[in-house]
């Protein structure tokens, strides 16, 4: 026959308070874990327009890496190069965050003339691209757009989306010292330096690293599903 031994109402107490303090201290140190990786290193952003289409939908949840653009760091421009998908301060409204892409570095002259690119004096290539898939006939005047594979001056290719009967001026811009020139994948968005001119270096917030999770909410003219679907081939996407 074994013997069991209880716990006076005290011992009970004592024990039950040493767990508490356990798992309190447990949850602060998460919580104050979380608020530096939220401050400081990545950040979490949705993205709402087709501003950046084909490269991000609406709906897709990309993750930004913030640690080299902090205010720890004096020079950010050391840490951005051409092509790259940055996060920034809306001109205009500091509160909200924009996306885009690094088409200028500082000194870089920059001519666009529909939607394509000529850098420093070099004719930037385009291919064609593939045809726009049925995610996309939701879209006013999709049938304007053409998809194209632009090719940088480096060699590096990026998928962009040009409107065939835009009527837009050629324009000219030379990026001043400590800015950016941005332009969206979906080319005439108005959501870029075409509109805003460039943007201070220390206005960017975080690197785009890719694709976290991808929502579709089956936007099809006036109707809008409840409940969203999930693009399984976008998740954990990186660029």
């Amino acid at each position: 026959m074994i013997k069991l031994s209880t716990l006076k109402s005290e011992e009970f107490l004592v024990t039950l308070k040493r767990i508490a303090r356990v798992y309190a201290e447990i949850i602060i140190l998460a919580v104050l874990l979380a608020v530096f990786l939220r401050a400081f290193v990545v950040s979490i952003y949705k993205v709402p327009t087709v501003s950046m289409a084909p490269t991000f939908l609406v709906g897709d949840v990309l993750v930004g890496y913030k640690l080299p653009f902090s205010k720890f760091v004096s020079d950010r421009l050391a840490k951005i190069k051409r092509g790259d998908v940055l996060v920034f301060n809306c001109p205009g409204n500091g509160e909200k965050s924009c996306l885009g892409r690094v088409i200028g570095l500082p000194g870089d002259r920059i001519l666009v003339h529909s939607g394509q690119l000529t850098i420093n004096g070099k004719e930037l290539n385009y291919s064609k691209g593939e045809p726009l898939g049925p995610e996309w006939q939701s879209q006013p005047n999709i049938e304007n757009f053409k998809e194209f594979v632009e090719s940088d001056i480096d060699g590096a290719e990026r998928r962009i989306l040009i409107n065939s009967t835009s009527t837009l001026e050629p324009q000219q811009h030379v990026v001043p010292e400590g800015e950016l020139f941005f332009l969206s994948d979906y080319r005439q968005s108005g959501q870029d330096s075409m509109t805003w001119g460039t943007i201070p270096a220390n206005h960017v917030a975080a690197r785009v690293l890719g694709v976290l999770l991808s929502f579709d909410w089956g936007v099809r003219g006036e109707n809008v599903d409840w409940v969203p679907g999930i693009r399984w081939e976008r998740v954990f996407k990186s660029i």
